[in-house]
């Protein structure tokens, strides 16, 4: 087995723990949210995993976090996951909209931050027009609607 396969197979294998595991911090607090997400990054990072695997193990994991939190009451466990993925960065500008439409959410949900939910959708709305530039079509459009969705979430909470 080559050392690409070997990244493949961890790569997939981490996508199912984490998907697993996204199903499990759905019914939890905040709180349980982080201790159950740390608990799989330390299981999933080994010695065997190099720096590029072991950044995007926490990456995923930064994420997810992420992505459960944003449907969760407002929370200091929210705005620290969110400081993680953007200190860790982004795999692509794909997941990076994804992200921020989540930021944008919570923001507008949370309704006490009219400023940074705006400036998170202005942010998607960059990404967007990177899309556009890229010859990303399908992502153009799908982001543009959920550009548009939060524009509309954003008035109304606001208005």
């Amino acid at each position: 087995m080559t050392n690409g396969s070997d990244q493949k197979e961890r790569s997939i294998y981490v996508g199912k723990a984490i998907a697993e595991t996204t199903v499990k911090a759905f019914k939890l607090t905040p709180t349980g949210v982080i201790e159950l997400f740390d608990e799989l990054e330390a299981a999933l990072i080994t010695n065997n995993y190099n720096k590029s695997e072991t950044l995007e193990v926490q990456r995923r994991i930064a994420e997810a976090k992420v992505s459960v939190l944003a449907g969760k009451e407002p929370s200091s466990e929210f705005e620290a996951a969110w400081n993680d993925v953007e200190s860790l960065g982004y795999t692509d500008t794909e997941r990076e909209a994804s992200m921020v439409f989540y930021r944008a959410k919570y923001l507008i949900r949370k309704g006490s931050d009219k400023s940074s939910a705006s400036n998170a959708i202005e942010r998607l709305g960059v990404l967007v027009g990177y899309f556009n530039d890229q010859q990303s079509q399908h992502l153009a459009d799908h982001f543009s609607q959920v550009h548009e969705k939060l524009l509309n979430d954003l008035a109304s909470k606001f208005s």
